[in-house]
């Protein structure tokens, strides 16, 4: 994706950067102890991309973070040490990039996310 940084980019990002990132949904986590954040895995070229969604984000761009296999995330590094998550402001699906990758026809979905509710 356009001027976004990848996976591995993000391990030369400073803390409270702005930054865009963007991969294919591969697990929502919304655990119960939480209070209403919910965590996205992407996953770009270059590895995975761990993004949290507070509560009030996830209000607004409902349908994209629970529907989309590919999203646009823009937001702000969050890192202690080796630790790298960025805190979702908005939110783009770009799922319909994807088109149709198996190519046979069938309803098989490489790129639907394991989700944990």
């Amino acid at each position: 994706m356009a001027r976004c940084w990848t996976a591995r980019a993000l391990e030369q990002s400073r803390h409270g950067q702005f930054v865009r990132v963007a991969g294919v949904v591969t697990g929502r986590q919304r655990p119960g102890t939480a209070t209403g954040v919910l965590f996205v895995t992407l996953e770009d070229e270059t590895g995975n991309v761990n993004v949290v969604v507070w509560a009030s984000v996830l209000e607004r761009f409902r349908a994209p973070l629970l529907q989309g296999r590919l999203l646009r995330i823009r937001g702000v590094v969050e890192r202690e040490r080796e630790v790298i998550h960025v805190v979702a402001g908005h939110v783009e699906d770009l799922t319909g990039l994807l088109g149709r990758l198996d190519g046979n026809g069938t309803d098989t979905d490489p790129f639907r996310s394991r989700d944990f509710h």
